[in-house]
């Protein structure tokens, strides 16, 4: 297999619809938009500063897109690398529906797919040619969502998903 794949990593995320963390996220009708915008700072300032303390090195954009090869992960529905955080971040409904053993919004379900199941298919990537993963959004999600474009809080990664 040689060397381990070049990982650039590539997210996108629409506003929350609403914050589950551990403190209040302002109200816009409420507070306004100034407090609203100050603690969306202060949470990304917060995630970046973590971020920087693990001495990890971002990756640049490429100079040229020509010739790379990106793959899409949709990481819910990629590879279920732990079990054990199968159940985390799982909507009401899905946790209704194993209960009664009725599963008939298994499309909407979470899968279970996690950031460690990425990590054990880089191998797999690398041989198919893979320069480029774009992820889906692997920050904490609204209501269990499952593809990734519910996040809620952008310094927290969701734990279905996996910590880290």
């Amino acid at each position: 297999r040689g060397a381990a794949p070049r990982l650039r990593v590539i997210w996108a995320a629409k506003d929350h619809r609403k914050f589950t963390g551990d403190e209040a996220q302002p109200d816009i009708n409420v507070d306004g938009l100034q407090a609203v915008l100050d603690w969306s700072r202060s949470r990304l300032n917060d995630a970046d500063s973590a971020y920087k303390s693990t001495g990890w090195a971002r990756q640049p954009s490429p100079a040229s897109w020509n010739d790379e090869t990106v793959y899409y992960v949709m990481v819910d529905r990629f590879a279920n690398g732990d079990l054990r955080n199968d159940m985390k971040n799982v909507p009401e409904f899905q946790t209704d529906q194993l209960e009664s053993n009725s599963p008939y919004s298994v499309g909407d379900w979470r899968h279970g797919g996690d950031l460690e199941g990425l990590r054990q298919r880089l191998g797999y990537l690398q041989d198919l040619g893979v320069s480029v993963i774009w992820v889906s959004p692997i920050l904490l999600q609204a209501d269990g969502g499952a593809y990734g474009y519910y996040m809620s809080d952008p310094s927290m990664v969701d734990p279905g998903f996996g910590s880290k």
